[in-house]
């Protein structure tokens, strides 16, 4: 496993890349612990959207399906 710092220095450097300073970023699943949150926060990578998905186990499945 990665540690907090390893993962949020990956996070950095790949969000200073052109295409993701052109168009913009999502991260999924991240943060996974408050250490994580604050990290991002103090190197100035906070969110400025927040949203969340709920979807039923079969909702899930059919979506998977649906993209192969």
């Amino acid at each position: 496993m990665l540690s907090d710092e390893y993962t949020v220095d990956l996070i950095e450097r790949r969000v200073q890349m052109t295409d993701c300073v052109n168009k913009g970023w999502i991260l999924d699943g991240m943060p996974k612990n408050k250490t994580q949150c604050e990290m991002l926060i103090r190197r100035g990578l906070g969110p400025s959207a927040v949203f969340s998905m709920c979807l039923s186990d079969n909702d899930i499945k059919k979506r998977v399906l649906q993209a192969k």
